[in-house]
């Protein structure tokens, strides 16, 4: 094992390791969700604007 492994393995020995480690990974997906869902919001407004764009359009030719 390389020595970041080992360093992690001594972490998750203990109850108290093994919660820490994963409420480190939930706060890294969290996170990356928040990212991810801030690109989404934009991407939804804009399809909206060009969708409300184009049904105008249609009703008004």
């Amino acid at each position: 094992m390389s020595t970041p492994l080992l360093a992690l393995a001594g972490v998750t020995n203990s109850p108290l390791g093994t919660a820490l480690l994963a409420l480190g990974a939930m706060a890294a997906l969290v996170f990356i969700g928040r990212l991810l869902l801030s690109i989404a919001w934009k991407l939804v407004a804009a399809a909206t604007v060009v969708v409300a764009g184009l049904w105008v359009v249609s009703v008004l030719l």
